[in-house]
């Protein structure tokens, strides 16, 4: 155990403690004081990830500090630089530190890849020095203003300096105390320039809050897809992210580009990360790891943006009328689909009803509510209305539902009811009376219906149009799937073959091999972006091929060989 050692003072870096001990001991040549300190000769003192600290944590007489994992983390900057990095990585870099081991972890972690500037010349407030000269009678070197995130002073709210020590400089197994000789206050060495702006500091004083908490909590580390899911959240949240697929990087670069605009303008030190190449990947997918002061960026731009709530806070109100909850906030969350240039939110409570409502993230308008699915409770109560003879009006009133919507939810459930045939008699009746037709009774009606249509000559008429539509959708491009609904809108009428479909044999034996499935309709699509490429003389990879035809790169793999013979 060493016979003296300096007290640490509130947020001190180790490498200044042991600055000050050298200055205060006045030992001799450097080489001697490492081998006293970390048993070897020719260490070299790194500021921000030193090593040999379990031999140190047993020479230190301070109790507090004699497990070598506490001076680890909190008097370096271990903490900051494993903050964003994978978990097992920042197992493996905890484990090789402490037993001395920090050859390369500065380039495992990922730092040296970084455009970011690593700082080489250790930085102090001249404020904070006063109050220290004040309170100790000696200057220290501060732990977070040496990460590469903080440019200000947090306490005083004004711009470091960089001190004439450069670490690159000099003597590599050297320690220099925080004297007033290497604290020279001038212009050349301010990280912030004096014409920021009120609004530019409390900026840079949010990302020096951040920072410093970072050296200070004990959150764990998360992988990629973690960090994905809560960017993907915070984008959400204020409306840069539509879907958990889509976001609106255009504009979320703008705005983030506006918010740090005096800030980077104003911090030399920042101008690489000014251009902004970090944040798409960032706001996509996390594929690989960012340096800190990315995360910061964002984070401290995300968390001071507006909430973007088109619905108002949770929970919602469920309007389900068959509910007792009925009125009540009892849906929790809601999920959001793309529909053309709105975007459907659907809300889905406890008791089984779901209803949707659009919004427009361009304007701002909100749809009203509109019903989708009633649940368990619907089916008991339709049959309790129909037995109590209760009218379809009077039953739709009930549910807040269109009559025709009734019909169909009593169809769709099996119920039987006395609306539908009465709905057909009466429309086929006025028809009748209009075209001068007797119409009797039930049977009279549907003898009356059939003789005056000729199903085999309508079938075989539409099976040809058809056949017409089919070949006309599929010389589309780019091309279009061939769906039922694309053939009715063709041939101007919607849902009407479908709903005939028992009446038209050789048009739905036809439409059952033309109608594509999404494998086939992908594949025509891959097709048509070959030809594409080689029309225009580019090369033929798959990721080209997967990009033209808009569908997802995994998928090349599967139709490859069945698309051999189109890449020859």
């Amino acid at each position: 155990m060493l016979p003296y050692f300096p007290n640490i003072y509130p947020g001190e870096l180790l490498y200044s403690v042991l600055a000050r001990y050298v200055k205060h001991t006045a030992l001799p040549p450097d080489t001697l004081v490492n081998n006293e300190l970390f048993g070897k000769r020719y260490a070299i003192p790194s500021f921000d990830l030193p090593f040999g600290l379990a031999q140190l944590a047993l020479l230190i007489p301070n109790k507090h500090y004699t497990i070598a994992k506490r001076l680890l983390e909190q008097l370096t900057l271990f903490k900051y630089l494993i903050r964003f990095a994978l978990p097992h990585v920042a197992k493996q870099a905890t484990r090789s530190v402490l037993k001395g081991v920090v050859t390369d972890w500065y380039l495992r972690l990922g730092m040296a890849t970084f455009k970011v500037n690593r700082v080489t010349r250790l930085r102090f407030c001249p404020a904070c020095n006063l109050d220290m000269l004040k309170a100790y009678g000696e200057l220290y070197w501060k732990r977070e203003f040496q990460l590469p995130s903080v440019v200000v002073c947090r306490e005083h709210h004004q711009s470091l300096y960089q001190s004439t020590i450069d670490i690159r400089l000099g003597s590599r197994h050297a320690y220099y105390a925080a004297d007033p000789e290497y604290c020279l206050v001038s212009a050349e060495t301010r990280l912030v320039n004096d014409t920021a702006s009120p609004s530019a500091l409390n900026k840079l004083v949010g990302l020096a809050n951040r920072s410093a908490l970072i050296i200070d909590d004990k959150h764990a580390c998360k992988s990629h897809g973690e960090w994905t899911s809560y960017y993907r959240r915070k984008l959400e949240d204020t409306g840069y992210a539509i879907t958990d697929r889509h976001v609106k990087l255009k504009r979320l670069y703008q705005a983030v580009q506006d918010y740090y605009a005096e800030v980077f303008m104003n911090v030399p030190a920042f101008s690489e990360i000014s251009k902004l190449k970090w944040l798409s990947p960032m706001a996509r997918k996390h594929r690989h790891a960012f340096h800190p002061l990315h995360h910061l960026l964002l984070q401290e731009f995300l968390d001071n943006q507006p909430q973007y709530l088109p619905f108002g806070n949770g929970p919602w109100v469920c309007t389900n009328p068959l509910a007792e909850h009925v009125g009540k906030p009892s849906i929790q969350k809601y999920s959001v689909h793309a529909n053309f240039d709105h975007h459907v939110a659907v809300f889905e409570c406890s008791c089984g009803y779901v209803f949707t409502r659009w919004f427009n993230h361009d304007s701002g308008e909100v749809g009203p509510n509109r019903f989708q699915h009633y649940g368990p409770l619907l089916k008991p109560k339709l049959i309790q209305y129909i037995l109590e003879g209760l009218s379809l009006r009077n039953i739709s009133q009930l549910l807040k539902l269109d009559p025709k919507t009734v019909v169909k939810l009593a169809n769709d459930l099996d119920i039987r009811h006395p609306w539908q045939m009465k709905l057909q008699i009466g429309r086929y009746c006025h028809q009748a009376k209009r075209t001068n037709i007797e119409v009797t009774n039930e049977e009279n009606l549907k003898n009356t219906i059939s003789a005056k249509l000729d199903w085999d000559k309508i079938d075989k008429d539409l099976k040809q149009a058809v056949v017409n539509e089919v070949r006309r959708i599929r010389k589309i491009a780019p091309p279009i799937k061939v769906t039922l609904a694309v053939i009715e809108r063709g041939l101007q009428r919607p849902h009407w073959i479908g709903r005939r479909k028992h009446k038209l044999p050789l048009t739905t034996k036809y439409l059952s091999a033309a109608i594509e499935s999404h494998a086939e309709f992908r594949f025509r699509r891959m097709v048509w972006a070959i030809k594409q490429l080689q029309q225009n003389r580019q090369a033929l990879f798959p990721s080209h091929v997967t990009r033209l035809a808009g569908i997802r790169h995994d998928a090349f793999k599967y139709a490859q060989p069945k698309l051999s013979a189109y890449l020859h």
